[in-house]
């Protein structure tokens, strides 16, 4: 055969398997193949990473803690690295496919006249889909860190008044709302949001500012109930001694006279702040407010206070959220609380402290005030700005 017939063979070869279609999506998809199965491997492996580094620092944390709390008990002035290496690396050492981990514990440092202690963490991590990438592992870390403080173990007291002052608009401009819409709704104009649906109402005051959005002075005292637990909750969260070290106790009161009413135990102390959140939400006004018979329950309930150095001995404070108004037998004698009936609580070294609800005229509920309509029943049942309302 010549060379220009081999040529020519050569070309008709080449040009029939330029033409030839056959096998064409077998040969795509092996190209293909290769990346998309690094791919899938990718996110199983970056899977593994997630979950491994997840319970490395959960070790990290939970060894620092650990060592911190004995330091501090033993009045050591730097926590024992070799103690929080050694019980991160057994965890560690469980975590499948991990490689070269290795752990650094800080020396203790003073930041003002707080100390603290951090640990450092890296690994290296096999992967196991992701080699036909070349990728043959995966770098990981994290870093934690406590403060070193001696605890001061701690009860707080919540006590919320839930009388039926507490049902008045929190604002002005929600009580202009709420005269409005009681009037369309009932007949009668009225700021005071009555829990009780009155003889011929279409729907109590109280449904009426709750459908609307119309803020009472019992969601004011919700709120910021809601704020104390958070507050409760970050410093549990900032001790390495753990949650038992703050606890939450909650309490209502109201009353039908200077000497009958009481507080009620809504959640005794605990450390689950959820507990007391919950009853929180679930608060319902009751009848007028009486300092003096919840004072005296509150101490009995409440105890001694002390320095708060063993879960046994705690410091203890309680605080009061309410409208700031006393109720006697009738509208026209009311005061705020009685010094003298707290001597008993501040005697045993309990915290006591009164926040009350911010004053607002009640404009709407007086004589001297005109009205829009006729009915001026809700005078007899919410206090004026005439008896001095301090909230």
């Amino acid at each position: 055969m010549s060379r220009g017939q081999l040529y020519a063979r050569c070309a008709e070869w080449l040009r029939r398997l330029r033409a030839d279609k056959r096998g064409g999506v077998a040969i795509m998809f092996a190209l293909c193949s290769l990346p998309l199965i690094g791919l899938a491997g990718a996110a199983v492996d970056y899977g593994r990473a997630t979950d491994a580094q997840a319970r490395l620092n959960t070790a990290l944390d939970s060894a620092l803690l650990s060592a911190g709390r004995t330091a501090v008990w033993a009045g050591a002035d730097q926590v024992a690295a070799d103690v929080v290496r050694a019980q991160w690396q057994k965890a560690a050492a469980a975590v499948p496919g991990l490689d070269a981990a290795d752990i650094v514990v800080s020396p203790t440092t003073l930041r003002g006249d707080q100390r603290y202690v951090s640990a450092t963490y890296t690994a290296t991590l096999r992967t196991h889909l992701v080699t036909i990438l070349g990728i043959r592992s995966i770098q990981i870390g994290g870093t934690a860190e406590v403060k070193l403080e001696s605890p001061t173990y701690t009860d707080i007291h919540l006590v919320l008044d839930v009388s039926a002052s507490m049902g008045l608009a929190a604002t002005d401009a929600g009580r202009r709302q709420l005269a409005t819409l009681t009037l369309r709704i009932n007949g009668e104009e009225c700021t005071f949001a009555c829990h009780v649906q009155q003889a011929g109402q279409a729907m109590s005051n109280l449904q009426i500012a709750q459908t609307n959005g119309i803020q009472t002075r019992i969601e004011v005292v919700q709120n910021v109930t809601n704020s104390l637990l958070d507050d409760v909750g970050a410093a549990q969260a900032n001790t390495v001694f753990g949650a038992e070290v703050y606890r939450v106790g909650l309490y209502s009161f109201s009353g039908y006279g200077v000497d009958l009413g009481g507080a009620k135990t809504l959640v005794s102390p605990v450390s689950n702040t959820n507990l007391a959140r919950t009853q929180v939400a679930s608060l319902q006004l009751d009848n007028a407010t009486a300092y003096k018979p919840m004072l005296s329950d509150m101490t009995g309930i409440i105890g001694r206070s002390y320095e708060g150095r063993t879960p046994d001995l705690r410091r203890k404070f309680m605080i009061v959220l309410t409208d700031g108004h006393d109720y006697g037998h009738n509208w026209d004698w009311s005061k705020t609380i009685n010094p003298a009936d707290c001597a008993a609580l501040k005697q045993n070294g309990v915290g006591l402290y009164v926040f009350n609800t911010k004053w607002v005229a009640d404009w709407g509920n007086w004589p001297s005030i005109p009205f829009s309509g006729t009915s001026r029943t809700c005078t007899e049942a919410a206090p004026s700005s005439r008896r001095s309302d301090p909230s």
